[in-house]
C-alpha cells in the first residue's frame, strides 16, 4: 500500500474526528442552501480539526445557524460527551497483546507517545490497534499547537447551539463510526507509517487546511476523494464516503419534508466530487441547491 494511498487515508479518518489563518475567498465558501418551496436546509462543509482564531464566521453564516431551528451534526455531539464506549470499543477482546499486532518500530513509536499521555503499559497491551492509531493521530496533531479536534468547526456549531439553547441531531449513529474506525485494524501498520510521515512534515495538512479555507472544491477532492489504487482501498472508501453520502443526502431528504430549518455541518469532503451528497440531492431532482 502506497504511502501517498494511506496519507488519503489518514485524512479522510482525520475528517471523523475529533494558525495563521489564511483569508476565505470571498462567497467560495462550502456552504449551501437547500430549499423547496416549504423548507430549507443550510449544508456547511467542515473539518474536524480548527483554531480559535478562525471565529466567528462572516455574517451569513452566523444568521444562517442563528435563525435554524436545528443544528445537525455527523453524529450528535451530546452522544459524545461520555468516553465510556470509545475506551471500550478500543478494549481487545482477544488476549494478543498490542506488541504482536504491531510492526516492532511501529510499536515503539505508540507505546512512547501513549505512556508520554499516561496510558500504563498494561493497558497499552490490551489496546486495538484502530483505537491508539486514532489517539496518537490526535495528540500529535494537537501538541504542534496549530491545529485542534476541540476547536474544530463541528466543535464551534455544537457550543453555539448549546448557548442557544438549539435543538440539535446525528445523521448517524455513534456506533455505526465506531464501526468504520474499527477497519483500521485491517492495516494498523500502514496507517501509523503514514502518522509518522505526517509528524515529519506538516505541509499536507496545511494544505487541507488551507484548500478548505478557500472554498477549494478541486484540491479538496483531490486530498479526499481520488488516489484509491488496490481494490481494497477502493471497497473502503466506498464503505466510509461514497455509501454514506447516499445515506446522509437520504436523511437530508427526510429533514426537508418537515417544517423546521435545519444547520447542517458535515465534513467538507463529502461535499465535493462526483459522488458527493449535493451530487446525491442533485439527483432526487427536486430542491433548489444554491452554494452562498
Amino acid at each position: 500500500m502506497k504511502l501517498r494511498q494511506m496519507r488519503i487515508i489518514a485524512y479522510t479518518f482525520l475528517m471523523f474526528l475529533l494558525t495563521g489563518s489564511v483569508a476565505l475567498a470571498e462567497n467560495k465558501y462550502f456552504f449551501w442552501e437547500v430549499s423547496t418551496d416549504s423548507s430549507k436546509v443550510y449544508l456547511f462543509g467542515s473539518i474536524h480539526i480548527g483554531s480559535k482564531d478562525w471565529y466567528p464566521f462572516d455574517k451569513h453564516i452566523e444568521s444562517a445557524f442563528h435563525e435554524s431551528d436545528i443544528l445537525a451534526t455527523e453524529i450528535d455531539f451530546k452522544t459524545m460527551k461520555n468516553a465510556t464506549n470509545a475506551i471500550k470499543r478500543g478494549v481487545a477482546t482477544d488476549t494478543i497483546p498490542l506488541e504482536k499486532k504491531l510492526k516492532p518500530d511501529n510499536y515503539k513509536f505508540v507505546q512512547s507517545n501513549l505512556l508520554k499521555m499516561g496510558f500504563p503499559q498494561m493497558a497499552i497491551d490490551r489496546l486495538r490497534p484502530w483505537f491508539v492509531a486514532i489517539t496518537v493521530q490526535e495528540q500529535m496533531m494537537n501538541s504542534k499547537g496549530k491545529y485542534d479536534a476541540f476547536s474544530g468547526v463541528d466543535f464551534y456549531f455544537s457550543k453555539k447551539a448549546e448557548e442557544e439553547e438549539k435543538q440539535t441531531m446525528g445523521l448517524e449513529e455513534m456506533d455505526f463510526q465506531f464501526s468504520l474506525l474499527e477497519r483500521i485494524d485491517e492495516f494498523a501498520d500502514e496507517f501509523i507509517e503514514s502518522i509518522i510521515a505526517e509528524n515529519q512534515d506538516d505541509k499536507s495538512m496545511d494544505s487541507l487546511v488551507t484548500a478548505w479555507q478557500n472554498g477549494d472544491d478541486n484540491t479538496i477532492d483531490e486530498m479526499m476523494n481520488k488516489g484509491y489504487q488496490s481494490e481494497n482501498l477502493l471497497n473502503l472508501f466506498d464503505a466510509i464516503i461514497y455509501k454514506r453520502n447516499e445515506t446522509m443526502a437520504k436523511k437530508i431528504s427526510e429533514l426537508l419534508a418537515k417544517k423546521e430549518k435545519v444547520f447542517i455541518v458535515i465534513g467538507a469532503g463529502h461535499l465535493v466530487g462526483d459522488k458527493s451528497v449535493i451530487k446525491e440531492l442533485e439527483k432526487i431532482g427536486k430542491y433548489k441547491i444554491k452554494r452562498l
